[in-house]
């Protein structure tokens, strides 16, 4: 088992401070005959917005700018790994409150600013495949498909996430 912890401590001028633990735990279950590699995580994830996110919001100035608060969630990931062949595949949950989106204000000039989702979670199942061209060179694909769903605020339904529902690295 690997645990892993880390403490951050945000120090915001003009908006909220924050302080944060993010806890990791790595389980890996069986490792079988042919070394591949079955495995449960479980995390805490936190982070403040980018200073792209806070750049893009400051160059609005005409328009109300709203603090975004720091993304917190939870991810839970089941899977199994080749480390011989270089492949693997698992299924994935995660939860977020306060996730940062982009609001589009003006489609035509591509005005737009970010704000804080209610809650946002997400579903699916990823995989990536690596094949080496040369010693010092590889190729690598990855795959997901998931599942998004989000809350404008507390009290709205669910809908559908703005993320697409399958992609590729």
């Amino acid at each position: 088992m690997d645990i892993g912890l880390r403490y951050e401590n945000w120090d915001v001028d003009d908006g909220k401070d924050e302080s944060e633990f993010a806890r990791r735990r790595s389980h890996f279950i069986t490792q079988d005959a042919s070394g591949k590699l079955w495995y449960l995580t479980a995390g805490k994830s936190f982070a403040m917005p980018s200073l792209y996110q806070l750049y893009a919001k400051i160059s609005l100035a005409l328009i109300q700018i709203p603090i975004c608060l720091p993304e917190k969630g939870c991810a839970y990931d089941f899977g199994i790994k080749d480390p011989v062949n270089k492949w693997n595949i698992n299924l994935f949950y995660m939860e977020m409150d306060d996730k940062i989106k982009w609001e589009t204000i003006d489609s035509k000039d591509f005005r737009g600013r970010y704000n804080n989702l209610a809650e946002f979670r997400s579903w699916g199942i990823e995989g990536q495949l690596e094949k080496p061209l040369t010693t010092n060179l590889s190729w690598i694909n990855g795959m997901t498909w998931q599942k998004a769903e989000e809350k404008q605020t507390s009290g709205d339904p669910w809908r559908k996430g703005g993320t697409p529902q399958l992609g590729a690295l």
